[in-house]
């Protein structure tokens, strides 16, 4: 098991009464726990971050491989297609 390491912070009043209330709550046991919950969920939405940073630039890659290969889209055409799509059907 990996032994915890202590770290000391400096919170605003707002986070600290944050804390607090959650703790009342009873939903949490300490600060710690607070705060832990905190950087899980922050790092799960940095690893989301970067996931579609990846995709999109993969998506960068396919186009600029598409452009040099000469298979492009006429913008104009593509963007007038796209609003005939979107139109709701009469």
């Amino acid at each position: 098991m990996v032994k915890p390491s202590q770290l000391t912070v400096t919170l605003t009043p707002e986070l600290e009464a944050f804390i607090e209330t959650r703790i009342a709550s009873g939903r949490f046991g300490t600060a710690g726990d607070v705060v832990r919950e905190g950087l899980q969920l922050l790092e799960a939405r940095e690893q989301a971050r970067e996931a579609v940073i990846e995709e999109l630039s993969l998506e960068i890659d396919l186009g600029i491989a598409q452009a040099a290969a000469g298979q492009l889209t006429n913008g104009a055409e593509f963007f007038d297609d796209l609003r005939r799509k979107a139109r709701p059907a009469r």
